[in-house]
């Protein structure tokens, strides 16, 4: 389990952008994000190298956001790779919420 920060940002034009700006201008770097868009606000999760920074410095910036867990799995670049993966979940009876590379 690692940690991955959750944000909620505006569905406006250049609201990512401030994110991932603030976030650049801090010197932290991500790794690998998803973006799950609603009516009026995006969830924008990421991986990052320092998750607690991160939150720190969007909180400062007014962006409501929190850090949860995640498991972070390295699987084979090949065909059936992801398939081979969703086996083994399945068949340990793991619901996965999301996922994202």
């Amino acid at each position: 389990m690692i940690k991955q920060n959750v944000v909620f940002v505006e569905n406006k034009a250049g609201s990512l952008k401030r994110v991932t700006g603030i976030l650049a201008d801090n010197g932290i770097n991500i790794y690998g994000f998803a973006c799950f868009d609603a009516p009026e606000f995006a969830i924008f999760r990421m991986i990052c190298n320092d998750p607690d920074k991160a939150e720190i410095v969007l909180n400062r910036s007014g962006y409501m956001n929190r850090i949860t867990q995640a498991i972070v799995v390295d699987m084979k670049d090949q065909a059936g790779g992801l398939d081979e993966l969703l086996k083994v979940a399945s068949d340990s009876n793991v619901s996965l919420d999301y996922i994202y590379p």
